[in-house]
């Protein structure tokens, strides 16, 4: 057995570890082996536990045949770029069970990245520890592990694809194919990867760069934009380029854009606050997906513009999360916190004074944290 794949099937025993003990965190499972098995052969993954808009989409697909999801009463068919529902849906026609679900998931994409630090090491890997540290990169970092490990977000999905670019480009691999792939793949997988993919994709032709998959790159990116603006056309008649027209990126960035969101991030879910949103709903008589989506991506800008250094400060607060919480997100608001939240936008409802809150109002939130 050559040294390579020793090297991968201990990678893989340990993908199934980690896989195993990070099912059992998230369900709260006690050290037992038979309510572990039990939980494993039994238990069916629930929908409505994936995350930004992901489980919505499944279902709708799985009911109706297509990917949309609904958001104001408007059925939305680019409000997420759509690798990973495709890929779950996949999943979901091998096995209706959540840990084999996450195992292939993670046995699939670790694979990925195996194989691109593989042509990166060419055949200089044997007995490398170079070699070895590249492949364990990508667990290093505490949060990355843990989410390396999940279905939602998108990050878990990331951590093995961006750092596979960068070892396919500065390794000169002549796979074209493969690197085309995780491309496409990573552009549609979140959507500000656009500023990666587009970046990367015209440095490719620099001189400083001597990979022979520049030109299928570009044709590839080309080709899927204008076949994924022409669905948006179809669905929606209007001709999304690229995330700018991801309606849900518009409402995911409102949840963090906001006047409340410094009071409760991180010890509260942005979903808490999503009755705030009911003041940026679209007129009855003008309902469509573009619309919804000028309307959401024009408060967003408004709200950068006026709070400029708060935005920042934003900012670094999500950092500090993502860096420093590993484990920790937000949870739901307190009883006392749903209080103060109704009474402020019952307030703000009244008197239609809804970007600013009045003293005692900041002081509530701020009780609330």
């Amino acid at each position: 057995m050559s040294y390579r794949l020793k090297i991968f099937i201990l990678f893989q025993i340990f993908i199934i570890f980690f896989s195993l003990i990070i099912f059992i965190i998230n369900n709260n499972i006690k050290l037992n082996i038979f309510d572990i098995y039990n939980l494993i052969i039994n238990k069916k993954i629930n929908l409505g536990d994936l995350g930004f808009f992901y489980g919505e989409l499944i279902q709708n697909y799985l009911n109706s045949n297509q990917f949309y999801l609904i958001l104001d009463d408007t059925k939305l068919f680019v409000g997420r770029p759509l690798f990973i529902a495709i890929f779950l849906t996949f999943l979901l026609k091998i096995t209706s069970l959540e840990f084999f679900i996450i195992l292939i998931k993670n046995s699939i994409f670790f694979s990925i990245y195996f194989i691109s630090v593989c042509e990166f090491f060419k055949q200089n890997y044997l007995k490398n520890y170079k070699f070895i540290f590249l492949l364990i990169a990508p667990f290093l970092l505490p949060y990355n592990l843990y989410q390396s490990f999940q279905l939602i977000p998108e990050e878990s999905y990331l951590i093995f694809l961006i750092p596979s670019i960068f070892l396919y480009i500065i390794s000169e691999s002549k796979n074209r194919i493969f690197l085309t792939l995780i491309f496409i793949i990573t552009l549609y997988t979140k959507s500000p990867n656009i500023i990666i993919i587009l970046s990367l994709s015209i440095l490719l032709f620099t001189k400083y760069f001597k990979i022979n998959a520049r030109g299928l790159i570009l044709v590839s990116l080309i080709v899927s934009s204008l076949v994924w603006g022409s669905y948006g056309y179809k669905k929606s008649q209007f001709f999304p380029f690229f995330h700018k027209s991801y309606t849900v990126n518009s409402f995911t960035g409102l949840q963090s854009h906001n006047i409340f969101f410094k009071y409760f991030y991180p010890e509260y879910t942005v979903d808490e606050i999503v009755s705030y949103f009911d003041f940026f709903k679209q007129n009855s008589n003008s309902k469509s997906e573009k619309n919804y989506e000028k309307i959401l991506s024009d408060e967003k800008s408004k709200f950068i513009k006026e709070n400029f250094l708060e935005y920042l400060d934003n900012k670094l607060t999500i950092l500090s999360h993502m860096f420093f919480n590993i484990k920790k997100d937000g949870s739901v608001f307190t009883a006392e916190c749903k209080r103060n939240f109704k009474t402020i936008i019952s307030r703000m409802k009244s008197d239609n004074k809804i970007y600013k809150m009045e003293e005692n109002e900041k002081n509530l939130m701020k009780n609330c944290k």
